[in-house]
């Protein structure tokens, strides 16, 4: 947790911050100066953290939070409860080594996950590490710097494809995984078996349904002939 954050004097002037509301710029100067936060300007924080502190309701953090991403001031992840303030360190420029080694820490330990859920913070992890490249450092420091090269390649275009079509297979998967059971003549697929699920009331009645050959003898297949008269019957 930092004792402060500093904000540049054309904070008040700039087109991009003037065109905000004055809730979404009360908001955006405490990003830059919470307790929370840190010395990149990427930090977890819940939006609890801010109602609390700025006594709002939940709806009034968030939409000043949209307005903030909207604006292209914040990047913001639900998933991670992680925010970035692209420019924070514009803000807050670093005076010596030991400031770059500090930030660069931070840069490496933050969670491969945010990193995925929020490929916008990648430029601006690039940025840093480019910006500290630029001072003769110490051993930790091109350490450091190593590592973030590292986990900056492991974020590749290519990667971050990979974890996309990752997400999707997963999302794809619990879809599948989802299943209402109905109370009426519907069947219901359940996962993974490959066939259909009758309900009781149905099951009842197909015991005493008279036996037939063709589709008619058909349970799953006279089930939704069923429910395409039904619906038939309903739209017409």
């Amino acid at each position: 947790m930092k004792d402060f954050g500093k904000v540049s004097g054309q904070f008040w002037v700039s087109d991009d911050i003037q065109s905000l509301s004055d809730k979404a710029k009360l908001l955006a100067l405490y990003l830059l100066t919470t307790g929370h936060g840190n010395l990149i300007g990427i930090f977890r924080m819940p939006t609890g953290y801010i109602s609390g502190d700025l006594n709002w309701d939940e709806p009034s953090v968030e939409r000043a939070i949209a307005e903030l991403t909207t604006s292209g001031f914040l990047l913001a992840s639900d998933q991670c409860q992680y925010i970035c303030i692209p420019q924070f360190m514009k803000h807050n420029p670093v005076d010596n080594i030991t400031q770059i080694d500090a930030r660069l820490k931070l840069l490496v330990k933050l969670p491969q996950k945010l990193l995925d859920d929020l490929p916008g913070v990648i430029p601006v992890i690039e940025r840093a590490v480019a910006k500290a490249s630029d001072f003769k450092g110490s051993k930790q420091t091109r350490m450091l710097l190593e590592s973030a090269r590292k986990m900056l390649g492991n974020c590749s275009a290519e990667s971050r494809l990979e974890n996309k079509r990752n997400r999707e297979v997963e999302n794809k998967r619990n879809l599948y995984k989802t299943y209402v059971r109905s109370d009426d003549r519907t069947t219901v697929e359940k996962p993974g078996s490959g066939k259909p699920d009758f309900s009781e009331s149905f099951d009842e009645w197909w015991s005493q349904y008279p036996k037939r050959e063709g589709d008619k003898g058909n349970k799953t297949k006279s089930t939704d002939w069923m429910n395409q008269s039904s619906l038939a019957s309903a739209t017409g």
